[in-house]
């Protein structure tokens, strides 16, 4: 009671934080592996909207030289090699229909043309597909190591082709 004779209250509502704080820490522990994951991937991972514009990148972009402030919002199909547009293009529309694809193209970077394979998913919010998750990985040298392996399988062909006889020399064993 005052000095004028009035009642006064004075209510206090004490909540636990301990709980919502743990759970906001979890939450950031468990963006901080994701985000790590993503951006210490050995293949470049590439994330666009429906329409095929890139909204993200991971860090393995900068290797094939591109700026990764450059890249974001750029289309995706921009860097496939012309002859592989109209099958990227058929790609992501199965990808927007919810089923994932992988292949392999040639793309164009400010270090020249190198040659991917592809493993690409939808990225779904609830039921909807909201954009693509790309993810690269270089197989130049391996494109390489295959095309010299032909040209020498066919070198070959040739040389027998001409050889009128075949020589084969055994051993005793």
């Amino acid at each position: 009671e005052s000095d004028d004779g009035h009642r006064h209250q004075v209510r206090m509502v004490v909540t636990d934080a301990t709980e919502r704080r743990e759970a906001e820490e979890r939450i950031r522990a468990s963006e901080e592996k994701y985000r790590s994951l993503f951006e210490n991937a050995r293949e470049a991972f590439i994330l666009t909207d429906r329409e095929g514009n890139v909204t993200g990148v991971n860090r393995l972009v900068e290797d094939y030289g591109f700026k990764r402030k450059e890249f974001v919002g750029k289309r995706l199909f921009d860097f496939d090699v012309k002859d592989h547009q109209a099958r990227a293009i058929a790609d992501f529309q199965i990808l927007l229909g919810g089923r994932p694809v992988k292949g392999e193209m040639d793309v164009i970077t400010p270090k020249g043309t190198f040659s991917v394979e592809y493993r690409d998913n939808p990225i779904r919010r609830g039921d909807r597909i909201v954009g693509v998750q790309a993810i690269l990985s270089d197989i130049t040298k391996r494109k390489r190591a295959e095309q010299l392996l032909r040209e020498e399988r066919d070198k070959a062909r040739q040389y027998l082709d001409i050889a009128g006889a075949f020589l084969l020399a055994i051993d005793s064993e």
